[in-house]
């Protein structure tokens, strides 16, 4: 590997710090939807519907974020990639923190549950504008390295570090304040994740534009507009190819803790089941990254997608044993596929596009396709969960919707261009 400048290191460490936070914002909203706010702000006769209820709040938040990656990056695409990505981390921020200090529904009712899903649609906006703008800006300081995907690979390390720290601390918590989890406990890691994204601000403010935008002669008066007109194949191609990767990571992240705890299984050992498994992911990530920059992106795609599609439904039977180890590894096995496939993504996305609209193109193809398949995949399975009774008549029939987001996911692979050899400077 070329010895890489400083200035790229830099960025690197900027892109993995801001976006660990951010995620971890997000990933311990999705870990309480699923196991403390359907009881604390959405009381039902029925635990299941209560858990309904409770995650289709947190998927609302996706409903914005390709709102969020339309605006920031109309923004990005016109006066840089570096402001922006402040915003969204402000946004991020400020959503986590009023979401610990809603009051509980036995105080103000329905406001409550209204209240939560309003800052969930603040963060969805903040995460819209995010992994488009760190993707692309890490993208475009790595433009003459052999090595692109690797350094690109840093902005996903936000997603297995945040889902780290959200699960290690959900643990702990849980650990601390046996009795107060459910009252106080929680709320602090919302503390947490609110104060901390203050570092992510300072780093992001030392660091320089993205020498692609700064050498652009081509700014276009509506980034999006021109996006629609010159790239609709491959926006839709590349909506396609993440179904798979975020619809499975959604699996893990949010709906697990749902299924896991209708089988009576420990809240202490689901999030010690992501703690593990995300342990793990860091490194297949690296690894991934790294032979993408070998044999190809499309390669890597291709393997995960396929491995996902066999290993579906032992995931589902593992898990329904109620035994911890195998829900350990299936947990690991499961999100270390995932991550494998998602280790290529930001340099994948970053490549199909040109400098004028690049971060336009990147961010909403993301989130659009993270709306499809991460907001939508929980709810659906929450829904079949409670249409069927529960997790041991359900699990066929949420493991057939997995199976065929990843079999979508494989057809848009194999038709997308393999952009291993491309100089992205030269994209037009």
């Amino acid at each position: 590997m070329e010895r890489p400048n400083k200035n790229l290191t830099k960025v690197a460490f900027a892109g993995v710090v801001g976006t660990t936070i951010e995620w971890y914002d997000f990933f311990v909203a999705g870990v309480a939807a699923a196991t403390i706010w359907p009881s604390i702000f959405f009381p039902s006769n029925n635990p299941s519907t209560a858990v309904l209820i409770s995650i289709s709040s947190f998927a609302l938040g996706f409903a914005t974020r390709p709102i969020g990656a339309l605006i920031f990056g109309h923004y990005g695409d016109r006066v840089g990639r570096k402001n922006m990505l402040i915003w969204t981390l402000i946004l991020m921020g400020g959503g986590t923190l009023g979401l610990g200090l809603v009051p509980p529904y036995s105080s103000i009712g329905v406001y409550a549950g209204i209240l939560i899903t309003l800052l969930r649609l603040i963060q969805g906006l903040g995460v819209g504008g995010e992994w488009g703008g760190v993707s692309v800006w890490l993208a475009e300081h790595s433009h003459s390295s052999r090595w692109r995907a690797f350094w690109t690979s840093w902005v996903n390390q936000g997603v297995p570090l945040g889902l780290l720290m959200s699960s290690g601390l959900f643990t702990l918590f849980q650990v601390m304040f046996p009795r107060d989890f459910s009252t106080v406990g929680w709320r602090i890691l919302f503390y947490i994740g609110g104060a901390v994204i203050i570092i992510g601000i300072f780093i992001r403010l030392r660091l320089e534009e993205s020498p692609l935008f700064k050498s652009n002669k081509q700014i276009e008066k509506f980034p999006f507009s021109s996006l629609i007109k010159n790239k609709p194949k491959t926006l839709a191609l590349m909506i396609g190819v993440f179904l798979f990767v975020n619809g499975v990571g959604y699996i893990v992240i949010t709906f697990s803790q749902a299924y896991l705890k209708a089988l009576g299984v420990s809240p202490v050992i689901s999030t010690l089941s992501q703690l593990i498994a995300s342990s793990i992911a860091v490194f297949v990530l690296i690894g991934g990254a790294l032979l993408g920059d070998k044999i190809g992106r499309k390669k890597v795609l291709i393997v995960a997608s396929v491995i996902l599609v066999i290993f579906t439904y032992p995931y589902f039977i593992m898990l329904n044993t109620g035994n911890t180890l195998l829900i350990i590894l299936a947990q690991a096995i499961l999100w270390s596929l995932d991550m494998f496939g998602y280790s290529v993504i930001a340099a994948f996305f970053s490549e199909q596009f040109p400098t004028k609209f690049r971060y336009s193109g990147s961010g909403f193809s993301f989130h659009v396709s993270a709306a499809l398949s991460g907001g939508l995949l929980p709810v659906i399975g929450s829904y079949l969960l409670l249409i069927f009774g529960g997790p041991s008549s359900a699990w066929p029939y949420i493991g057939g919707v997995v199976i065929l987001y990843c079999l979508t996911s494989l057809i848009s692979v194999v038709l997308a261009r393999e952009t291993i050899m491309e100089e992205i400077s030269n994209i037009h």
